[in-house]
Order: C-alpha cells, then sequence, then structure tokens
C-alpha cells in the first residue's frame, strides 16, 4: 500500500516533481533537470522512502530511460496516457507544477488512465521499425525534391527517367549539381534504410507471430515487423474494434438520442500502424483472395477509391486479430471481419 504518490511532469531538459500523500497535500516539489547524473542526485534529495512511493509520467521525450532510471531505484512508476489524462484534466491555469500536481492527484484516486509499456525486445524493434519510417519519408521527400527542380528547370529530357541511374548520368554529364547532390543524399538514405530493413528482418526472424501474420496476403516482413512492434501484446485488445481504433482505423461517431452519425476515421493511435495498413491494402489483388477482392470492390463501386481501401485496412487488420487470437495461418474465405 503506497502512501505517497509523485506526479512528474516530464520535458525534454527538464522534469517538475510533485509528491503528495495519501490526504493529497504537497510533501515535496522540485524541478529535476533531465540528465542522469542530475536525476540521480534530485533522488537522492527526496525525503520520502522509495519504498512507499508510486510515480507516474506520460511518454514523452526520453520517458525510456528516465523511467527505467526510476524503477531500479526502487520508485513503481507507471505510464499515463496522455490523451486520456488531457481530456480528464484540462485546466486554463496549465503549469508544469499543475500538471506535476493533477498527474499525482488522479494516480492517487486510482482514476490515472494508465498507458502500454511494451517490453524491451517489443522497444527495441518499434525503435528500429519508426526509424525506418522516418527514413522513409525523408526519402519520398528527396524524390520529389528531385523531381521538382527538373520541373523548374526545364529538363524535360529526364523528366520521366529523373529518379533513376539514367537521370544521375544525365545530371553528371551535364553537371547539373543540384539533381546530382539530391541523387547522392538519396542513395546515402537507402543504404541506411537497408541496413535497417536487415536490423529488423533479424529481430523479427525467431519471434512466434512471424510466421503467422505472414500468412496473410500482402503482410511481408516488414508489415509484420510495424504489426508486431506497434501493437505489442494482442491480448491487450480484446475485440477486433478495439485493435482497429488503435490504429485510429475506426470512423468518427456521433450519437445523441436515437441518431447516429458516423464520421471520417478517427487517425487516433499508432499511425504507424495505420499507415502500414493502408499500404498492405493498396498491394491487394484478386489473386490473394478472391472472395475478399470482391468485398472490396463492392465497397468501392459506392465509395471513393480512398474510403475503400481504407475500409480494406480496417478489415485486414480485423483478420489479423482473429488469426492471432486463435493461433491459426490465414486461409481465404475462413475469417470473418466486422
Amino acid at each position: 500500500m503506497y502512501t505517497h504518490f509523485a506526479g512528474i511532469d516530464l520535458h525534454k531538459r527538464s522534469s517538475t516533481w510533485v509528491i503528495i500523500n495519501t490526504e493529497r497535500d504537497v510533501v515535496w516539489e522540485e524541478e529535476i533537470l533531465c540528465t542522469p547524473q542530475d536525476l540521480k542526485e534530485g533522488l537522492s534529495r527526496c525525503p520520502i522512502p522509495f519504498t512507499s512511493t508510486q510515480a507516474t509520467i506520460e511518454p514523452v521525450c526520453g520517458w525510456q530511460w528516465y523511467m527505467d532510471t526510476l524503477i531500479n531505484a526502487g520508485i513503481d512508476t507507471v505510464l499515463a496516457n496522455p490523451t486520456k489524462v488531457r481530456l480528464i484534466a484540462e485546466s486554463k491555469h496549465k503549469t508544469d507544477k499543475n500538471d506535476a500536481r493533477m498527474l499525482a492527484e488522479l494516480l492517487s484516486t486510482g482514476y490515472l488512465p494508465t498507458a502500454y509499456r511494451a517490453p524491451d525486445d517489443i522497444q527495441s524493434l518499434r525503435a528500429l521499425v519508426r526509424e525506418r519510417h522516418y527514413l522513409i519519408s525523408l526519402r519520398t521527400g528527396v524524390k520529389n525534391r528531385i523531381k521538382g527542380v527538373v520541373t523548374r528547370s526545364g529538363i524535360h529530357d529526364i523528366m520521366d527517367t529523373c529518379l533513376t541511374g539514367i537521370g544521375r548520368a544525365y545530371a553528371e554529364r551535364y553537371n547539373l549539381g543540384e539533381v546530382t547532390d539530391l541523387h547522392a543524399l538519396m542513395t546515402e538514405l537507402t543504404v541506411y534504410t537497408r541496413r535497417l530493413e536487415r536490423d529488423i528482418a533479424k529481430a523479427l526472424k525467431n519471434h512466434p507471430l512471424n510466421t503467422l501474420l505472414r500468412s496473410v496476403p500482402v503482410v511481408g516482413t516488414l508489415t509484420a515487423s510495424t504489426i508486431i512492434a506497434e501493437v505489442g501484446d494482442f491480448s491487450r485488445f480484446k475485440t477486433p474494434k478495439q485493435l482497429g481504433s488503435y490504429a485510429g482505423l475506426v470512423p468518427r461517431q456521433r450519437s445523441s438520442g436515437e441518431r447516429s452519425r458516423y464520421g471520417s476515421i478517427t487517425k487516433v493511435g499508432s499511425k504507424y500502424l495505420r499507415h502500414s495498413l493502408v499500404e498492405a491494402a493498396m498491394r491487394f489483388r484478386v489473386h490473394h483472395d478472391p472472395a475478399l477482392h470482391a468485398w472490396y470492390e463492392r465497397i468501392k463501386s459506392t465509395h471513393s477509391p480512398m474510403k475503400a481501401r481504407v475500409a480494406l485496412a480496417r478489415k485486414l487488420l480485423t483478420i489479423i486479430w482473429y488469426i492471432v487470437k486463435t493461433n491459426t495461418p490465414y486461409t481465404p474465405r475462413q475469417h470473418t471481419a466486422e
């Protein structure tokens, strides 16, 4: 039984601590810089026994090492769900000290909405997956920049081949410095990305869900790695709709009385999981599963192609939930999804 509760408002360079007792009186507050040495020194100044204290922080920049340090020091620490905390405790008087106290009070009363902390191996895989996603975005930006330079300069000879080796050779032959430099940058990003992909494949090789997920059409190593890294423990989600909500693939809903209105998808949750599933849906073809493809075509006949693609992404995620729950490889027409 804890007698003290610490709310920690964590930022990149500093953290604000507020510790309250069971009567919700503040017994200690301090600002501690966010370096390992400063945190160690700050903990040494804390007058409250760690064994009687429970702490909470939000999963913002640098939270992993910060939380590990607290746990290693003997402080039971839980992650707060930042989205739900804001909904509960929105205030017009927002300061670091007020935020820290609010976290401590929610923790002490048992009303703190907590967030999932993935195991270390999943955290490592997640870091690789998100780094690759970032590099792919950068590389796409470089490609678009090359096309923009070619268009701006009116170099119509390489308009269709500006991203290929032919376009690069043309740029070097005619001393088009900006295009050549951008090609070199794109090559460097590609080399780094492929190294990350090898690391991802290595980390995923012996994971128990790897083979199972890859039995789903259009789910390869990289898509499977994103699903595993972002979802973590599938048992957290009691229904496929909960998993779809976590991916931000469910429609917004406003209900009042007997009326219910549905809008676009929420996009609240893991953007990496959502993007990966939508990209997988873009690769889906009739030979992968004729019945599922026919369902997709029916949706597309009455809605825009993008809405149909998102619906297919949600359907694929539902199928994935079922095959993981039943530990059964995917077979066309075997699963029914809402």
